[in-house]
């Protein structure tokens, strides 16, 4: 199972970054990781993808969307959220709790504008950047987390 995920696109749909995303072959799913859910609708459709999201903190107007989301993909344990009310942008300890909780194998985030793909302990935690609008010298970026005979594959795009 191939997934694309983005977060934190602010309003910003633009074809510069979906060409980019039309070109990984085999996706099923989009996961977007808030700050903007009318976005993430926007994009899967275009993209002709399922949809996985949850709201940030830019999405108060959202009330039919969740701050969290565990699932399970392909066998694994996702565990997605956008970050902003675990201090994500000073630690991952919040979240790393909280994600030990659903024995997730994998923790999606956001709210950082900053790519992050790392394995610690055994859990991928994975933040796909921004593709509109990335902080502190980071790059426009999405990801991509590959599921095959239960091994998992992630990398970030830098656009």
């Amino acid at each position: 199972m191939k997934i694309i995920v983005i977060s934190d696109t602010h309003g910003f749909v633009s074809e510069s970054y979906l060409s980019k995303v039309r070109a990984i072959k085999d996706a099923e799913i989009l996961i977007h990781v808030g700050d903007t859910t009318r976005d993430a609708k926007e994009i899967a459709e275009e993209l002709n993808l399922d949809l996985v999201n949850v709201k940030g903190n830019c999405d108060y107007k959202d009330m039919s969307t969740e701050t969290i989301i565990e699932i399970q993909l392909a066998g694994k344990n996702f565990f997605i959220t956008h970050g902003d009310k675990m201090g994500i942008k000073g630690t991952l300890e919040i979240i790393k709790y909280e994600a030990s909780k659903s024995n997730a194998d994998i923790v999606i985030f956001g709210h950082t504008h900053k790519a992050f793909n790392q394995n610690i302990d055994g859990v991928l935690y994975f933040n796909p950047g921004s593709p509109s609008c990335p902080r502190e010298n980071s790059k426009r970026s999405f990801g991509v987390i590959e599921i095959k005979d239960g091994n998992i594959n992630s990398e970030i795009i830098n656009l």
